[in-house]
């Protein structure tokens, strides 16, 4: 009878699924030992690869890219990788009554011995998709042409299919001109020109505010300075970043934000947390906020108990905003004995796939909040945990039915990057993203 490897990476989720180039997302996956190709070994890990392993099976490629095996690496203990070899080899080649080689992080299980199941990736499940460079054994980016065309400000979109419409970076950020707004005014003090394929029609010329806060360049480079190794807007509470034109998506769309706070703001961050980021000007539709609604249809202050603790809704929308509490994961990351080690620069990649299920990544492309579409069909627009409905975008860094600076509800911090892109770019492009936006924007002095 065969013999079957069967791998645990992760409880089985809605955000699950069948390939991934970077081992994030396969939940468990399950392979005949007949496909075993090689095993190799590092210190405190295996790597198993496999032949005919795949769900492709075939693909153009150009000279120099090739897809790699499926392969799954597993923590074991240091000083023990051969044993692991050994033992495994050994059980696919004796008659026994159990055929399913185990190992299991979700239950820190296993036939052998050897296996360890450390906090940090004790499995990892590749089954590629996208080709590699056999030159530098990383994800490939096509031939020069492609590469061009796909690339924007230093981010590899994979494919002009997934180019956003609008992608505010800092390449764009323009000087202030110094000037205050006034109360409901807009104040022109700020431009941000637009690198998505939208062009100059969302090229932001005016910031607004409830208030006399204005927006200013940033042209910090450090932790102490910005959070952010790039340029980049700083929004203080109540402005906002004024759209020139209404951005609408109906259906599956990809959101992308990085922001970073300075060592000195971290306190006043940690209790506000992260606030609006973007919004309609009637309030109905804003995203990702950890404040939420009030019953009298303004914007409230953060309630008690919902820190780490995500809110989303959708044009139209007047109920309760959809809830998802943050996991594995913490916002903000800080080390109370030691400032240094506080996270300071942020990346989080918002997906809502075709069944209008939302999916959180951070700036490891780990999925960090899920929320589910509701399954009753029998909804209203008052009826609470929406997922679905327009995502109108008219205001970044607040939602404008703020209606006075006493209102924390906007953004505070300093925005290095934001766009959106038009469908869902699916786990592994939204894993690959996230991934090179921190190598981007997160500084290193």
């Amino acid at each position: 009878m065969s013999k079957f490897f069967l791998f645990k990476q992760a409880p089985e989720s809605i955000s699950s699924v069948r390939i991934s180039n970077t081992g994030k997302g396969i939940s468990s996956i399950a392979i005949p030992s007949d496909n075993l190709s090689f095993i190799s070994s590092a210190a405190g890990s295996v790597t198993f690869t496999f032949n005919d392993s795949n769900i492709i099976e075939q693909s153009l490629l150009i000279e120099g890219e090739s897809i790699e095996k499926t392969n799954v690496t597993v923590a074991c203990k240091e000083g023990e990788e051969a044993d692991l070899m050994q033992s495994v080899l050994g059980f696919i080649s004796r008659d026994s009554n159990n055929n399913i080689l185990l190992f299991d992080a979700v239950n820190k299980a296993s036939n052998f011995d050897q296996v360890d199941f450390p906090d940090a990736e004790p499995i990892v499940i590749k089954v590629p998709s996208s080709p590699i460079n056999t030159f530098t054994n990383v994800l490939s980016s096509g031939d020069e042409e492609q590469e061009f065309r796909n690339i924007i400000a230093g981010v590899n979109f994979g494919s002009t299919k997934n180019l956003p419409i609008v992608d505010y970076n800092d390449t764009r950020v323009q000087t202030s001109d110094g000037t205050n707004p006034t109360s409901d005014d807009d104040d022109g003090a700020f431009a941000w020109g637009n690198d998505g394929t939208g062009g100059s029609t969302y090229n932001i010329a005016n910031s607004g505010s409830r208030g006399v806060t204005k927006i200013t360049a940033n042209s910090t480079t450090t932790r102490a300075g910005s959070g952010l190794a790039t340029a980049s807007a700083t929004i203080g509470t109540p402005a906002f970043l004024k759209m020139p034109s209404a951005l609408r998506v109906k259906d599956d769309y990809t959101v992308y934000m990085t922001f970073g706070q300075s060592l000195a703001a971290v306190p006043v961050y940690n209790s506000r947390n992260m606030g609006f980021m973007y919004g309609s000007n009637d309030g109905s539709c804003y995203g990702i906020a950890q404040n939420y609604p009030a019953t009298s249809g303004m914007i409230g202050v953060e309630p008690v108990g919902k820190k780490n603790v995500l809110q989303i809704r959708h044009e139209g929308l007047t109920g309760e905003p959809a809830e998802a509490k943050l996991k594995n994961y913490a916002f903000p990351v800080l080390d109370a004995s030691d400032s240094a080690n506080d996270q300071l620069c942020y990346v989080f990649v918002i997906r809502r796939d075709k069944r209008s299920n939302i999916f959180v990544h951070n700036h490891l492309g780990d999925v960090v909040a899920e929320f589910p579409a509701l399954k009753t069909k029998k909804v209203k627009a008052s009826t609470g945990g929406r997922t679905d409905g327009d995502l109108l975008i008219e205001t970044i860094g607040a939602v404008d039915i703020i209606d006075s600076p006493t209102q924390f509800g906007g953004f505070f911090g300093n925005l290095a990057r934001f766009g959106v892109i038009e469908k869902d770019i699916g786990n592994d492009q939204a894993v690959i993203i996230s991934q090179q936006l921190f190598a981007r924007y997160n500084p290193t002095t």
